[in-house]
């Protein structure tokens, strides 16, 4: 049933858990308060969708369009975001300790106060993106892009792993001071 449109829905308060919503247009929809336990959305549209202060904790959410969705607050630990679309998400306060980044793009999207402890931002893309007070500690950002990022006030930098020459140049300009 993949390829159903339900973009701009409100469910929230819902419970969705166990619903296979693979390749769903979700976009825009506030899921704000629902259930999502064991709810499937690989390869799902949730471009503008409102998915603040909810538990994703180790979600699979490879693939999926999150471009400009609101995830403040939302748990986001040991998720799985390989090749996910973040540009310009609300990631505000979010916690995303261990989650898998790979290759995902996070271009201009809001990490500040985000927790990223021993997350995996290998190939990220994080141009644009604001990490202000964000905890980066034992994080690997192998390969990761980082022009115009701003780390005003990062914490745990020192700990990140594989940390490119790129993100260290950036590091030293006047605005990240």
């Amino acid at each position: 049933m993949s390829g159903i449109n339900l973009s701009g829905a409100n469910v929230s308060g819902a419970n969705l858990s166990e619903l296979d919503l693979t390749e769903y247009d979700l976009s825009n929809v506030d899921f704000r308060n629902a259930t999502l336990n064991d709810t499937d959305f690989i390869g799902a549209n949730l471009s503008g969708a409102n998915l603040s202060g909810l538990d994703l904790h180790k979600f699979d959410l490879s693939d999926v369009d999150l471009r400009d969705a609101q995830l403040i607050d939302t748990d986001l630990s040991e998720a799985i975001l390989s090749n996910a679309n973040l540009a310009n998400a609300q990631l505000m306060g979010a916690n995303l300790s261990e989650a898998f980044l790979w290759n995902a793009n996070l271009e201009g999207a809001d990490l500040s106060n985000s927790d990223l402890s021993n997350a995996h931002l290998v190939g990220a893309n994080l141009r644009y993106a604001s990490l202000k007070k964000a905890n980066l500690s034992g994080a690997n950002l192998e390969n990761a892009q980082c022009e115009e990022t701003n780390w005003d006030s990062t914490i745990g930098l020192e700990s990140a792993k594989n940390l490119p020459a790129e993100c260290q140049v950036e590091l030293n300009t006047p605005s990240s001071i």
